[in-house]
């Protein structure tokens, strides 16, 4: 058995080992870890002792966190699936607990110079590939640094999608800040001082009382005219005057 020092542990951009995807969950059904992504993976030495059980719980009670995110999440360990389930009901975890081999903890690089296994965690995004890991850490460390991490990458993810979304018409991001269209500009008397100013002010008497009818007589009255016409299905037709 190779010790800590001489192993290979993952690192941020590695791709999780196929081998080591396929396990066992703790009700004894089979899993592959790479169909789960994105998720963390929390590693622990042995179930219902005082360091794994706070580290378990810790994830449990940030479970909410990882969820809404999107992470799915595993607690790890070579405990056999019966402690796993005992672990998990005794503790009311809410995420499946996985019992890894010896041989596939010495494949990524997590087994102690005692047989047992390294503390800490790894995160693995939509791709496969290590997005975060930590070892021989505390279990509030990894509680902690787990979640914070993928805080900030769903923040970012969430940023980044929001950029990279193209403009849509009049939701306020034109130059010319459409505020309702001609709509507007005839509620707000800014007739032009040609001929068609009789038309103007037919087409906008009547958008006064589409409103009026239609979102109420505040939404004339104050400053809502614009968001009234988007929102309105029968005042659209006047809005493109």
């Amino acid at each position: 058995m190779a010790s800590a020092s001489t192993q290979k542990q993952l690192k941020t951009g590695d791709a999780f080992p196929v081998s080591v995807s396929e396990c066992i969950e703790n009700s004894g059904k089979p899993i592959k870890i790479l169909e789960q992504v994105p998720c963390v993976l929390f590693f622990y030495p042995e179930a219902n002792t005082p360091g794994c059980t706070r580290q378990a719980c810790g994830f449990r009670d940030n479970f909410g966190v990882f969820k809404s995110k999107g992470y799915s999440v595993f607690g790890v360990s070579m405990c056999v699936p019966e402690k796993q389930t005992t672990f998990q009901s005794d503790f009311n975890l809410p995420y499946s607990l996985l019992t890894f081999s010896s041989e596939q903890i010495e494949q990524i690089g997590l087994t102690r110079e005692n047989g047992k296994v390294v503390r800490g965690h790894i995160v693995l995004g939509r791709d496969g590939k290590v997005a975060h890991a930590e070892y021989t850490v505390s279990p509030e460390e990894s509680i902690e640094r787990a979640t914070t991490f993928v805080k900030t990458v769903a923040t970012t993810e969430a940023s980044s999608e929001h950029s990279a979304k193209p403009a849509v018409p009049g939701d306020g991001d034109d130059d010319d800040e459409d505020d309702g269209g001609g709509l507007a500009s005839l509620l707000n008397g800014d007739l032009e001082d040609d001929d068609s100013d009789s038309d103007d002010f037919v087409r906008m008497c009547t958008a006064v009382l589409c409103i009026v009818v239609s979102c109420g007589p505040e939404a004339a009255v104050h400053g809502s005219v614009a968001s009234c016409v988007r929102d309105t299905d029968v005042c659209l037709p006047l809005a493109a005057y």
